[in-house]
């Protein structure tokens, strides 16, 4: 499998220090793609590393924009590669707690279907609050399932 040639690839966060602000990643236009992975990545973590949200959000500048429940894996073992056998279902408001009790290099990966977001709503953001300290983490979307697949698909950003 191809993915640069199947999948559009989203750089949503470059690695960055979340600990003194909020990050609000750019909303992402679903409308073309049946599914979407989100890959969040935590390198040197504080023991408060903060949550992850996801928006649906109605336009690419949005005037509405709720959270959104979720279901991702979690690979929370310093450096590990083994994803959780089972998916686990965040609540809306709050989603991901990150880095629970500050463990370094870890990842998480979400998984939705365009067919999950509200009736109107075709669009994503994914949020970070700010942690308690010095955090280092990314984000990256995966879309696919594209109507029109090719290598240099259009973009997907305002």
């Amino acid at each position: 499998m191809n993915l640069a040639e199947t999948c559009h690839f989203v750089n949503l966060l470059p690695p960055v220090d979340n600990s003194t602000n909020p990050v609000v990643c750019p909303v992402i236009d679903l409308e073309g793609y049946s599914h979407v992975t989100i890959i969040v990545q935590m390198g040197a973590t504080h023991s408060d590393a903060g949550f992850f949200t996801v928006e649906q959000c109605n336009a690419l500048s949005p005037s509405l924009h709720p959270n959104f429940a979720f279901q991702y894996y979690a690979e929370e073992t310093d450096a590990g590669d083994v994803l959780d056998a089972a998916p686990t279902r965040v609540v809306a408001a709050t989603g991901i707690d990150l880095a629970p009790a500050g463990v370094n290099n870890i990842m998480y990966v979400i998984e939705i279907d365009s067919a999950e977001l509200t009736s109107g709503y075709h669009h994503l953001r994914c949020n970070f609050s700010a942690a308690g300290g010095a955090n280092l983490c990314s984000c990256i979307a995966i879309l696919s399932g594209a109507r029109n697949a090719c290598p240099a698909s259009p973009t997907v950003l305002a």
